[in-house]
């Protein structure tokens, strides 16, 4: 297992997040943030599934499995800096999302549970694929430009996890 220091070298850019700050309150946008948060679609179902493709891989591909729990360790502050987007804004960062003032919770069924190496890449790179499109979606919708900047800087984080992943499965083609 790598250290924090060698997974954020290879799976995190060094480019600093700008600040952590909103314009003003706003419900409303936080509860736009939720989807990013906690949906289908998300930062926190983002860690779920590279966390389940960590220990399904474990054994037969360590280097695999290993890179996978260093993206999840890049999801999870890109979580809390979500949640402190939704706190900023005024909401309660809560594991879910509000439709019609009621909070659906997470649900682990957001999760592929394929256990095969090639199912589980193709996921995470889908998933890191919807999640740029999800956040290009919050960005349209929400025009505070702080927010904006923070949501950008994450998409090149997800950028690069695509750029990773592609590359194991370039590096292993007797996966295909």
């Amino acid at each position: 297992m790598m250290s924090n220091e060698e997974c954020d070298k290879k799976f995190f850019l060094d480019t600093p997040y700008p600040e952590i700050k909103v314009s003003s309150p706003n419900p409303d946008y936080a509860k736009i943030l939720l989807k990013d948060y906690a949906g289908a679609i998300s930062e926190f179902s983002a860690i779920a599934q590279y966390e389940y493709g960590a220990f399904r891989l474990s054994k037969a591909y360590p280097k695999i499995s290993n890179a996978l729990a260093c993206i999840a360790r890049t999801e999870m502050k890109h979580l809390k800096i979500i949640a402190s987007l939704i706190v900023e804004l005024g909401e309660d960062p809560k594991y879910g999302i509000l439709r019609r003032n009621r909070t659906l919770f997470w649900d682990a069924s957001f999760v592929n549970y394929d256990a095969t190496v090639e199912a589980i890449l193709k996921q995470n790179i889908q998933d890191e694929t919807m999640q740029i499109a999800e956040y290009n979606e919050t960005i349209s919708a929400i025009p505070d430009p702080d927010i904006q900047a923070v949501l950008k800087r994450i998409i090149q984080d997800e950028q690069l996890h695509i750029q990773i992943l592609n590359a194991i499965v370039k590096a292993t083609p007797q996966l295909y």
